[in-house]
């Protein structure tokens, strides 16, 4: 089998906001790991590949980057505090908000902060 896995991603826990895109109130949680492409996170409730979330990850000493992403696929969790694990596509983040996150993710890969893998 190939790997599909085209970013380089690494384990960080970062808090987030999550919501899905019709809703103003949300929840928070904190990412497994994080790529240019996506992040992976425990939550409560049971999203659908396909759902539409808007995030705001936070980073130390940075305002909040958001984004819009897709849900592409959710595990159930057998223990712990949330039931469900997704993964998430980053499929609209302003230009901005894409070179800070390429930023923070370079200096992450430089510094070799967490357990870097490919997503």
């Amino acid at each position: 089998m190939s790997e599909r896995r085209q970013c380089i991603r690494i384990s960080k826990s970062l808090e987030i906001e999550y919501r899905t895109v019709n809703r103003l109130m949300g929840s928070r949680s904190r990412s497994t790991d994080i790529s240019r492409a996506g992040i992976r996170l425990p939550i409560i409730e049971k999203f659908d590949p396909g759902t539409l979330l808007k995030l705001d990850i936070r980073f130390v000493g940075l305002k909040p980057i958001s984004v819009v992403g897709e849900v592409v696929w959710m595990n159930e969790k057998k223990d712990g505090d949330f039931r469900f694990e997704i993964g998430v596509r980053f499929i609209n983040i302003t230009h901005y908000d894409r070179e800070a996150l390429n930023s923070v993710i370079q200096k992450l890969e430089d510094k070799g902060s967490g357990e870097v893998r490919w997503l």
